[in-house]
Order: structure tokens, then sequence, then C-alpha cells
């Protein structure tokens, strides 16, 4: 997060002008390397709060709960939030690819493609849904791994047992 906000000064041409060398300002390798580090910030903040998914699950239910208790019918079923999850996952994997976001985390892209058209409320959407499918994936793959290990120790368990 760090190294984006400095570059992001560094490029911005008007933030402590005064006080930048000329040779640092807006060049075309710090405009990468902010475009890059910003968009890491999302992969790592994702994967981040994937990783520790059950906990902020825990604590969001238990809002969602006190803020829904007296209003029954906008409470969703289980099956409601799992499908508005995926849903939202998918469209967080679309932003990456819209948004190219693999050519910008390798340092291969220098802008973020802008058409004047573009809306900025979607953009930002886009970009926050990014770091949910990112979590999302690392949360969903953590459970998934854990239920290996588990059948993998157990199966283990079963043959030393068998063994004896």
């Amino acid at each position: 997060f760090a190294t984006s906000m400095v570059s992001g000064v560094l490029i911005s041409q008007t933030l402590f002008i005064d006080l930048i060398p000329f040779e640092w300002q807006g060049g075309l390798d710090m405009r990468t390397a902010h475009v890059q580090w910003s968009f890491w910030c999302f992969l790592l903040f994702g994967l981040h709060a994937g990783l520790h998914g059950e906990a902020i699950a825990g604590w969001l239910r238990k809002k969602l709960e006190r803020l829904f208790a007296s209003r029954p019918a906008l409470r969703l079923s289980e099956e409601s939030r799992a499908a508005l999850g995926f849903v939202l996952m998918l469209w967080g994997l679309a932003a990456i690819e819209i948004w190219q976001m693999p050519a910008a985390l390798a340092g291969l892209s220098s802008f973020i493609e802008w058409d004047e058209g573009d809306n900025a409320f979607l953009m930002t959407a886009d970009f926050i849904l990014s770091a949910f499918a990112w979590g999302w994936l690392a949360f969903h793959g953590k459970r998934i791994a854990k239920g290996l290990l588990k059948k993998m120790t157990s199966a283990s368990g079963e043959k030393r047992r068998m063994a004896d």
C-alpha cells in the first residue's frame, strides 16, 4: 500500500512538486510501478481477507443478524447468500480480465484504459470485487485444502491401525 501511495505522489505532478527531483516526476517506469503495485494491493488484500474469511464471515453474520432482526423479509437464506457470493466472485473475475489486471500485475502495463464514457462508480466496484474474487478463491481454496488434509490424515491413521 505504501509503495503505491509513494509512487502516486511521484507521478502526480502536483503534490509536493517542488520537493521531487525532475527526473522522478511522471516517468513511465514510475507510472508502471504505480499501476503494478496498486493491483498487487487488491490481490494481496483479497487473499489476506479470504484466508481469514471464517472470522470475517462470523463477524459479518452477527452484524447482519442484528441489522435485520426487525426486518425478517430482508434476510437472505444460506443458499441465497452463497449464490450472491458466487455471482460477486464472477463479477470480480470478469473485472480482472476487463481491466487487464494480469498484465498490470506483471508490470506490462503503464496505464489503466479509461474511456470518457466509463462510469467511475462501476470502475471502483470492479476493483473492489476483484479483491473479493481473490478472497473468495482463497477462502474456498483453504476450505478444500483443509478437507483434503483431513481425509489424508484419517486415511493414513486407518492404514496404521490396520497394520497393527
